[in-house]
């Protein structure tokens, strides 16, 4: 059977839309000498991000590989791709590579992930909050002994889910993130009291 021509849009098709050049640039910029980030898959993958986002906002994709040159793992920026699209329209899309590429405080696409669904959150307000978790659990983590543990997983998601619920991050870290106990003493597998605090923050 003769083969597909490219899709219409693709970045490597005849009328590539214009975005397309921003996104092999950033792919450069940022990712060019990253070992084992495939250029075809990540060029693609930020103009998927770019189409259907205002023009204003689309440089938001690029910046997922950008942000930090020669620092960003290719499953960090495509969890980060997921950002732009659901910050749209909210004016926060610029916190999508900021925060969620940071090599300091994101080093698996999963943290990505988290990160651009944090920012993207319709509830929250206030994107630097993300950033102030990540901080936070790294902290929580190393004083809880538990430093990239699942258990320090488990926090970082729950102090997420207290920003996207609207919560501002400073209540969610000063009341919950300072007990670095490690279980409630109610039984096997009890979660640290600091996610029951979050979860209940959260919650109200």
């Amino acid at each position: 059977s003769p083969s597909l021509p490219p899709s219409p849009g693709s970045c490597f098709s005849a009328n590539k839309p214009w975005w397309c050049t921003d996104c092999e640039s950033a792919y450069q910029a940022g990712m060019g000498l990253t070992l084992g980030a495939d250029r075809t898959q990540m060029v693609s993958a930020c103009a998927s991000c770019a189409a259907p986002l205002p023009d204003g906002e689309r440089y938001a994709c690029g910046r997922c590989m950008s942000q930090y040159p020669g620092r960003v793992s290719a499953a960090v920026a495509r969890g980060c791709m997921a950002c732009p699209g659901a910050a749209r329209g909210s004016g926060k899309e610029w916190a999508c590579g900021e925060y969620c590429t940071d090599p300091a405080l994101v080093t698996t696409g999963a943290q990505a992930d988290a990160c651009a669904a944090c920012v993207g959150a319709p509830r929250n307000r206030e994107p630097y909050g993300c950033k102030h978790c990540l901080q936070a659990a790294i902290t929580w983590g190393q004083k809880a002994g538990v430093a990239g543990s699942d258990t320090q997983a488990l926090v970082l998601g729950a102090c997420f889910s207290c920003v996207q619920a609207g919560v501002t991050s400073g209540t969610c870290v000063g009341r919950c993130l300072s007990d670095t106990r490690l279980s409630s003493g109610s039984g096997a597998g009890a979660q640290p009291p600091a996610v029951t605090c979050l979860q209940s923050l959260a919650a109200s």
